[in-house]
């Protein structure tokens, strides 16, 4: 992300971006899926500071004060 936060998106069916590539808001990257251990389709959204485990964000806090309402 342009603030250094790393963004992750899991059990997405397919992915229409590439790692790194620039998204504007509201542009399609991929399809809702039901890859890995689930039990049917859903999307997995994660905010880190880095891109290792245990740098996790508040997700619903990252958007929020990114301008998304939920």
């Amino acid at each position: 992300m342009n603030d250094g936060t790393f963004t992750q998106y899991g059990h997405l069916s397919s992915v229409s971006v590439s790692v790194g590539q620039q998204v504007a808001a509201g542009q399609q990257i991929g399809l809702s899926g039901a890859t890995g251990n689930v039990t049917g389709a859903r999307d997995s959204f994660e905010a880190r500071t880095t891109a290792e485990y245990g740098s996790d964000l508040d997700p619903v806090a990252y958007l929020r004060g990114h301008g998304v309402n939920l």
